[in-house]
């Protein structure tokens, strides 16, 4: 849902602390045409189960869903070529179809089960060396 001021001025500082500490984070989505801000796509640190990895997250507003625009390619891109980051995951409820379609088409084959904030996800998890594989990219 829509945060409050609050919780987005915590959600910006964590970005800059994403940042600072590891040198990536979420990058803001705009739309061309209108310059609006639709939601924001990155990778940041998550801690699953006491264990800190770093995850490729997503977020886009109700009308753009469904239109193609969280291909995440790019940010996962920059992680493993840019940034030499050696595995990326994703966290995802089970029931969002939806964006498990979206990283399955980005290249993540396999998942685990966990508790992350008291909900039981699926933890995509890929490599540098399947990313490269599966978009034929040398990295």
């Amino acid at each position: 849902g829509v945060c409050d001021e609050n919780a987005t001025l915590k959600f910006i500082e964590w970005c800059h602390e994403c940042y600072r500490l590891k040198g990536v984070g979420p990058w803001a989505l705009v739309e061309k045409s209108s310059q609006k801000l639709i939601g924001f796509c990155g990778i940041g640190p998550e801690e699953v189960e006491g264990k800190e990895a770093l995850s490729l997250g997503y977020r886009l507003a109700r009308e753009y869903w469904g239109k193609g625009l969280a291909t995440v390619k790019a940010a996962l891109s920059y992680g493993y070529v840019q940034k030499n980051i050696e595995s990326i995951g994703v966290i995802i409820e089970p029931e969002h179809h939806a964006s498990i379609g979206v990283v399955k088409k980005a290249g993540f084959k396999h998942f685990r089960q966990a508790h992350f904030q008291e909900r039981l996800v699926n933890i995509y998890q890929m490599t540098a060396k399947q990313w490269s594989t599966t978009n034929h990219v040398d990295s």
